[in-house]
């Protein structure tokens, strides 16, 4: 059985469609909860026409990606064996669901699948993430091998976990609100010797940032900055630390090298400063979630993320780096990161 589990938020524009290609799933044994986030928009009503196909769970105030979807699968029928995870601005292809199991269910160790996702807003395909280690920023490249391939966390949009793990693994950390979420899960789930694929066949469509992307850039920024790091402190073992603590440093030294006179740029590093603040300040919590992710540890670092460092991924045939022209404008700073945190990791 599945629970396919819909977080909406104010998503009046796109909810309808997603709700369409969700209830018409051909796959019999599964149930669709949908969470709102305590919506202010009309997309209340147009959740309760799809009444008895889903249940609906309203939330009195807007608790994030994270802490929804972990209300979602506190509702789940204890049957549920698989859990889908699914945003209002995701349209799944026809077979989705039968497809995401089939592939879960496919290999040993096998934890959770992710999608072939279309963004719609940039008329381009995101196929396959992975961490750049140990800063924890990401980047994208496009695989175009149609087979599975292991890849380091799902894209939170729309994929498919089982649930066992997803319980052991401790679920989604409620405290991210927004941002890095998926990347956070997605590390722990290796860190356990579990394995994510990407799905080829697995299409979904994505309006990105369809409702918040509507918030300040500062705003996201900030959510995103201070997740990542929180989820480098929580994951990395006590050797890598150091080279976290390397890769923090050139990164500040980034910021603010930065003209001050750039409005963009003053905005972007105030936002930076606010989320290291802001995991300075909450280390202690933090620490005590370190604990439980590192009781689980079954990899070393560098078996984990050695391949995913840039220069490495570059020279794989069948990959295009898809880098925005702002972030290859940065790509020289952050492979000299790189170089210079790869020298520290611990051995294998």
């Amino acid at each position: 059985m599945v629970s396919i589990i819909v977080l909406n938020y104010n998503g009046e524009e796109t909810l309808e469609k997603c709700l369409d290609t969700v209830v018409s799933q051909d796959y019999p044994n599964s149930e669709v909860i949908v969470v709102d986030n305590a919506s202010s928009d009309d997309s209340p009503a147009i959740m309760r026409r799809y009444s008895p196909r889903i249940r609906l769970l309203v939330n009195s105030r807007n608790v994030g990606y994270a802490a929804g979807m972990n209300l979602g699968e506190e509702a789940a029928s204890d049957k549920s064996q698989f859990l889908a995870f699914v945003t209002q601005d995701v349209l799944l292809s026809q077979g989705w669901v039968r497809m995401a199991v089939k592939l879960a269910s496919s290999e040993k160790n096998v934890a959770a699948v992710s999608s072939n996702i279309y963004d719609e807003s940039k008329q381009s395909r995101i196929s396959e993430l992975r961490i750049l280690y140990p800063s924890g920023y990401y980047y994208i490249p496009l695989n175009s091998e149609s087979k599975p391939v292991e890849i380091d966390f799902p894209s939170g949009e729309a994929f498919l976990i089982h649930r066992s793990y997803f319980r052991i693994l401790g679920k989604f950390d409620s405290d991210y609100f927004a941002y890095y979420d998926d990347g956070d899960l997605g590390w722990r789930t290796r860190l356990a010797g579990l394995r994510i694929l990407y799905g080829h066949d697995l299409q979904v469509t994505h309006r990105r940032s369809s409702v918040f992307g509507k918030e300040p850039l500062e705003y996201r920024v900030y959510l995103h900055e201070r997740n990542r790091i929180i989820s480098c402190l929580k994951n990395l073992s006590p050797q890598s630390l150091l080279a976290f603590a390397v890769s923090e440093v050139l990164m500040l030294l980034f910021h603010f090298s930065r003209a001050s006179s750039e409005k963009e740029s003053a905005k972007l590093r105030s936002a930076y400063v606010h989320a290291l603040s802001y995991a300075i300040l909450h280390l202690p919590v933090t620490l005590n979630k370190r604990k439980l992710t590192q009781k689980m540890r079954k990899r070393t670092d560098r078996s984990l993320f050695c391949n995913s460092l840039p220069r490495n991924v570059m020279r794989k045939p069948g990959l295009v780096l898809a880098y925005s022209p702002e972030y290859r404008r940065k790509e020289r700073y952050y492979l000299l990161i790189l170089d210079v945190i790869a020298k520290i990791l611990p051995p294998r």
